[in-house]
């Protein structure tokens, strides 16, 4: 992991704290785990973000108002 090109903030920054914990003899596993997979909600936020991807301006234009989001945000 040492001849990296990145220059992403993020990854330079979890390389060298990988390396920190592997020197120092900690076992380091990187996993990936699938989004909005077995979250509840997740789903629904996925097909909807998928909608609104295929929408015009004007459709999608006030389709959720601000109180109708502050009431999901509730429950």
């Amino acid at each position: 992991m040492n001849n990296t090109t990145s220059k992403n903030e993020v990854i330079l920054d979890t390389l060298e704290k990988h390396l920190k914990l592997t020197t120092n003899g900690q076992e380091v596993r990187i996993i990936w785990v699938p989004s909005h997979v077995g979250i509840i909600g997740n789903e629904a936020a996925d097909q909807a973000a998928k909608e609104a991807t295929s929408m015009t301006i004007s459709e999608s234009h006030n389709k959720l108002l601000m109180e109708d989001m502050l009431k999901m945000a509730k429950d």
